[in-house]
């Protein structure tokens, strides 16, 4: 049976965007030391788009990433769960799964994440097996505190604004 090693829910709103500018939403910090365990991360999310204007300026962005600081500078995108559509209130839903695994056939001690290609619109990781759409695959420390950032942006200029719902966590190790 797998054990879940490190758990985080949000359930206030999130920092809210009235423009183009990405800004991190929701950041919860995973202390080192605390993904050493190959294991799947799980990253699910929910996104308010909020106002009365139903133009492509205002649609939204849904976004992961990582990082090894607080902030979406030198970040890196894992997931890109689809724009927050045009109607006058519009909640979007993502979930993600991020395999976590040491480089074995090396045992230099590099860790790895890997999920479906991440920059890819997707609300889910289900694909079709008609499907080009690939895996995604970068390098993790778990030996340094790491940042799971979820951000929220309009797609350009408007009176309406975006903001985070709610964000749940896990890590699971494998059994």
């Amino acid at each position: 049976m797998s054990e879940i090693i490190f758990n985080r829910i949000i359930t206030y709103s999130g920092l809210a965007s009235s423009n183009a500018t990405i800004i991190p939403t929701y950041s919860v910090l995973i202390p080192s030391n605390t993904l050493l365990f190959p294991g799947v991360l799980e990253v699910q999310t929910r996104q308010v788009k909020v106002g009365g204007t139903t133009t492509t300026s205002a649609t939204g962005n849904l976004r992961v990433y990582k990082n090894t600081t607080d902030s979406l500078s030198g970040a890196t995108m894992i997931g890109n769960m689809q724009g927050v559509g045009t109607a006058t209130v519009y909640y979007r839903q993502g979930r993600r799964y991020y395999k976590l695994f040491p480089n074995i056939d090396t045992g230099d001690g590099t860790y790895y994440m890997q999920g479906i290609a991440f920059t890819t619109a997707n609300p889910i990781d289900y694909l079709q097996s008609t499907s080009t759409i690939a895996q995604s695959t970068t390098t993790f420390n778990p030996f340094v505190d790491n940042y799971i950032l979820i951000s929220a942006a309009l797609g350009g200029t408007s009176t309406d604004s975006v903001y985070g719902s709610f964000l749940k966590i896990l890590y699971y190790k494998e059994s």
